[in-house]
């Protein structure tokens, strides 16, 4: 099989990274409905907003180098699967302690997802693509927030607040079979032992 066009690695990659991002304004939409048909208290709300935050934050630099180790397709798959199988179980939740624990579980999948997406630019793209490639991962980085926002504020006004997830959930799945398609595999040179606890 001939391997995909490089043109056709951005937008896979893009999407890719709208998923991350999305996942945040999407939610800070939804969670005064949340709040409500789910009775969660302020401490609740507070940890569904943020377990997605700090595991994601915590993770990141771990994740980027597992990417350059043992490859950042590899280990943009998994994010990427590990998004699509937390936003479907998210569709059917309704305890607020079940939603931090979903978030949480989608905050890895999101460690994984975005460094990878960077390293798969740099590594697809040389000299003045390559800078183009990065522009549109920096527009999407700040642009995907505003489409996560609107959609899900759109798809509120007809369904519940489980419409959230069925967005990230289209998204994932449309970048994974994308990932899964063009994206193509890429290791860092060398291989420094990995710092479990630096995460490095």
């Amino acid at each position: 099989m001939k391997p995909a066009p490089t043109k056709a690695i951005l937008p896979v990659v893009a999407l890719s990274l709208m998923t991350v991002v999305s996942a945040v304004t999407g939610l800070m939409v939804s969670l005064p409905s949340i709040a409500i048909e789910t009775g969660a208290s302020q401490t609740e709300r507070t940890w569904i907003v943020y377990a997605y935050t700090v595991v994601f934050d915590g993770l990141l630099l771990l994740a980027g180098t597992l990417a350059d180790k043992y490859g950042r397709r590899r280990v943009l798959v998994a994010g990427l699967a590990i998004y699509v199988v937390a936003n479907i179980v998210g569709l059917n939740l309704t305890d607020p302690q079940q939603l931090i624990a979903i978030r949480a579980f989608t905050g890895i999948g999101a460690a994984f997802i975005m460094p990878s997406t960077l390293s798969v630019i740099t590594t697809s793209f040389t000299g003045e693509e390559r800078g183009k490639a990065i522009g549109v991962w920096v527009g999407v980085a700040g642009g995907g927030a505003i489409i996560g926002l609107f959609f899900t504020a759109f798809l509120l006004n007809y369904y519940s607040w489980h419409s959230f997830f069925a967005v990230n959930l289209v998204l994932a799945t449309v970048a994974l079979a994308g990932t899964l398609r063009v994206v193509p595999e890429s290791h860092a040179a060398v291989h420094a032992a990995l710092d479990w606890v630096g995460g490095g």
